[in-house]
């Protein structure tokens, strides 16, 4: 099955590709919506200590967390991630940070974006980010180029 998500700006070049994201405690019913950025620069998926008391997590371990701060050992969690109906991580381990910038609550790392394709393009001053799942094709703008 493939899943795909889609976003375009309305006017303008975004600064920060976001999206509603589900996020669920695995194996239990619970589960809630909330706003993630993507960040082709994280290695790994984070969550905020909101959604950790939200949804009631249960730490799995610790892990070391780099940030533009420094380093810092924070408490693990697994969890399911819905970025749409069809595109589902499941038993997904995720790190905790306090909060980020822009109102976010998920980060969605390379842990999940490299499992599909991603593309951003800005054509005509307008920004659309595109994510599909599984992996299609090769995407290469030197060689499939209108130049």
């Amino acid at each position: 099955m493939i899943g795909a998500i889609t976003i375009k700006s309305k006017v303008g070049l975004l600064r920060q590709l976001t999206t509603m994201v589900e996020i669920a405690v695995p194996n239990v019913d619970v589960k809630n919506q909330y706003k993630s950025i993507w960040d082709t620069g994280a290695s790994a998926s984070v969550i905020t200590q909101f959604v950790v008391d939200n949804l009631g997590l249960i730490p799995t371990g610790m892990s070391l967390l780099h940030t533009a701060n420094g380093t810092v050992r924070q408490y693990t969690y697994i969890i399911d991630i819905y970025l749409s109906e069809k595109i589902v991580y499941n038993d997904v381990t995720v790190t905790c940070a306090s909060a980020f910038s822009g109102g976010s609550d998920v980060l969605i790392g390379m842990d999940i974006i490299s499992k599909g394709d991603f593309s951003v393009a800005n054509f005509e001053g307008k920004t659309c980010m595109s994510f599909r799942i599984p992996s299609k094709h090769e995407i290469d703008f030197c060689q499939n180029s209108d130049l």
